[in-house]
């Protein structure tokens, strides 16, 4: 029998969330700002949940960075809540984690989206901890933000700490800092230690984990 995790960490975007074609927009809607032509899903898709200065470097230049940021988070502020929805699957997962483990959010999001979905969802009493982009020293694959995350929750890094997302930069940061990467979703693994189609494969095993 597995070990139940003592403490589940959550990405934001594509795990819980369903913020790409909104994402898709906001930038869309920045690069107009500077004349730029529109970026597809495609050529966006791999840059997904990236860190975000290495982001607006390949988006917009170096030089253009703070005026995008600013234009981003303008946007961002005004049509996020309505536009962004809740996974699939995700209020049970969360609901079926809280029930075993100590829980937070590691997103390379901006610490203000966290907070405006988690309080517009409902779902602050799932995380003790939320770690957003520019908090840490370094934003995921690198393990700082995992690390704060569980400084925050009076918590130390091990295997029986879950990082729960989408994309190699999850696996790896959870990689980097020692705990077990949990990946959803279909396709490459990245070395990932357990794989789940869904939230809702998710979800069974930990209430099969939970007896």
């Amino acid at each position: 029998m597995a070990t139940p995790p003592r403490v589940i960490l959550w990405d934001w975007d594509g795990t819980l969330v369903d913020s790409l074609a909104f994402l898709i927009g906001a930038h869309n809607h920045t690069r107009a700002h500077f004349g730029l032509e529109p970026i597809e899903s495609a050529d966006f898709a791999p840059y997904f949940g990236a860190p975000r200065t290495h982001l607006l470097a390949v988006l917009y230049g170096a030089e253009r960075a703070a005026e995008a940021v600013a234009v981003l988070d303008a946007y961002m502020r005004a049509h996020r809540t309505a536009l962004v929805r809740v996974l699939p699957g995700a209020t049970e997962a969360l609901e079926a984690g809280a029930a075993m483990a100590q829980m937070g959010v590691v997103s390379n999001a901006r610490p203000f989206v966290l907070a405006g979905d988690v309080r517009a969802f409902g779902w602050e009493r799932y995380f003790a901890a939320v770690v957003g982009a520019g908090e840490a020293a370094a934003d995921k694959p690198a393990p700082d933000p995992l690390i704060l995350a569980l400084q925050r929750m009076g918590q130390e890094p091990g295997p029986d700490v879950w990082l729960v997302g989408d994309t190699a930069n999850d696996v790896g940061c959870a990689r980097a800092a020692g705990c077990t990467a949990v990946l959803i979703g279909a396709g490459d693994t990245f070395g990932a230690e357990r794989v789940f189609p869904n939230l809702d494969g998710l979800r069974a095993f930990l209430i099969a984990m939970g007896g």
